[in-house]
């Protein structure tokens, strides 16, 4: 009898996932943007992991890899990233493909972290050229493509949507080398008073059916989820196993609603009880004048009443008028309503320190000796943060843009540079706009640099208090060249948003 024809074997479908990063100021510019680069990268990363299980890692021949379009100027050592951002199954023995599965993603998302971390603090003012993505396309992307007539080639493009700096023509340079490739653009975010979303689209799409891109998926900048969802409505091969593994991977890290879009939540923080007092002193009678507290003040009184902050204020105070509105102040938080009443001071001008206290340094201060400033200054921890303390709010926010520069020289080895390291209690958090014991310079445009950072960071909607400052942090590092280091210390144990829109 012949012998029945041998069984041809199945090669499966091979999936091939490339990952463009934009590591351009966009990471600066938009607000938590490595955070949500990071999220998204990982979910597709738990994409790709699962096709890898839905072959019983056996017959998977997947692969993912990250690339980056870094800015000019950035020095990322990029081949090495890209190297330790590849994964592909087919290079793996059978014990590596299920035995060091763990192993793999923990080195995967630890690199990815370290990515981006030095990609953020490599970021400066005069670096701000973009990322040319069109140059991936023109040079590097006939290497990262699959020929292989079994595969799927999905790249996924984590942007702003700006592809190019400089003439759009550029563009046009890509030959159609990539009939079968399908994009995901991702994050894509026109800037205000520049290109409006359709416009900007408009590039890409012109761009695609020039160089004879059939598919691709432009999603703009939103919600994690609803960005997750239009990956998964994206990614719509034949093959059934990736089907499951997409649905299956957006189960996977579901979020939990966060307090920010809980209404319940919004609707008890809305009806709270928000108190500021803010203190700003430019016209020094005694020691250096400043160009911008007077400023600061006046522009952070604008910006904490449109967060429903009822606000006390003044500008170029006395001893005896910082006093006045502290007592005003004090008196609102300590007739609120119990756990219901948050309270806020913010200073700008000149602070100092001496046996361990903090002094604001009023506009009439003459100080000559140490004995002088207790008597000429008003005290911080002694009198602000400890009456906060004693009242009836649940959280008190203690905002110092101090440390300008040294008013007394003279008198540094007296009581020391900058202001000293507090503890609040609990309910407390302090903010510095340098490190203690550090000094800062006055800025030269309307506002301090810490304050200027500030002001748009508060304004930023749904970030709790921890990521305002956070926020503010990495700006003022970037700006300053890494020369101001801001502080803060938080003993709280509640939520805060000063924007809960």
């Amino acid at each position: 009898m012949p012998r029945p024809p041998k069984k041809k074997t199945e090669l499966r479908a091979k999936n091939n996932y490339i990952i463009l990063l934009d590591l351009s100021d966009r990471l600066i510019v938009q607000n938590d943007q490595p955070e949500r680069d990071k999220q998204i990268i990982k979910n597709l990363y738990s994409l790709f992991e699962e096709k890898v299980k839905k072959e019983l890692y056996i017959k998977s021949r997947d692969e993912i890899r990250v690339v980056m379009a870094p800015q000019r100027g950035v020095d990322l050592n990029q081949n090495v990233f890209e190297d330790r951002l590849y994964v592909n199954i087919s290079n793996l023995n059978m014990v590596e493909r299920k035995g060091r599965e763990e192993e793999r993603r923990k080195d995967f998302f630890a690199n990815l972290d370290t990515l981006y971390r030095r990609a953020v603090f490599s970021q400066r003012p005069i670096d701000y050229n973009g990322a040319d993505i069109w140059k991936y396309f023109y040079e590097d992307l006939k290497t990262d493509y699959s020929r292989d007539s079994l595969t799927n080639n999905y790249l996924f493009i984590l942007t702003d949507g700006y592809p190019i700096v400089g003439q759009q023509n550029k563009l046009l340079q890509v030959k159609n080398e990539f009939p079968d490739l399908e994009i995901i653009l991702l994050e894509a975010a026109p800037r205000e008073a520049d290109m409006e979303w359709d416009h900007l689209m408009s590039i890409w799409e012109n761009w695609f059916t020039t160089i004879g891109i059939k598919k691709y998926t432009l999603v703009k900048r939103s919600s994690i989820t609803k960005e997750l969802e239009q990956i998964r409505q994206a990614i719509t091969p034949d093959s059934r196993l990736v089907k499951m593994a997409a649905s299956q991977f957006m189960e996977f890290k579901k979020p939990k609603p966060t307090a920010a879009t809980d209404t319940s939540f919004m609707r008890f923080y809305r009806n709270e009880k928000r108190y500021a007092l803010v203190v700003g002193n430019s016209k020094y009678k005694h020691v250096s004048a400043l160009r911008n507290p007077g400023n600061d003040a006046t522009d952070m009184v604008v910006v904490l009443q449109k967060m429903n902050f009822e606000v006390i204020s003044v500008v170029d105070a006395t001893y005896m008028e910082i006093r006045s509105a502290f007592l005003k102040f004090n008196d609102k938080l300590m007739n609120g309503p119990p756990d219901h009443t948050v309270g806020l001071v913010y200073y700008s001008g000149h602070g100092l320190q001496s046996d361990g206290e903090n002094y604001l340094v009023p506009v009439d201060a003459t100080i000559e000796y140490k004995d002088d400033i207790p008597r000429e200054c008003f005290p911080v921890q002694k009198t602000i943060l400890g009456n906060m303390e004693r009242s009836n709010s649940r959280m008190n926010i203690l905002i110092l843009d101090a440390c300008r520069n040294n008013a007394f020289p003279r008198m540094t080895r007296t009581f020391g540079d900058g202001l000293a390291e507090m503890k609040g209690g609990k309910g407390s958090f302090i903010a510095y706009s340098t490190a203690p014991g550090s000094t800062a310079s006055d800025g030269i445009g309307r506002n301090g640099l810490y304050t200027q950072e500030l002001i748009k960071a508060i304004q930023l909607p749904g970030l709790s208090i921890e990521q305002v400052f956070k926020e503010v942090r990495i700006n003022v590092l970037r700006l300053s060249g890494e020369r101001q280091y801001t502080w803060d210390s938080s003993n709280i144990t509640g939520e805060f948003y000063f924007n809960l829109n």
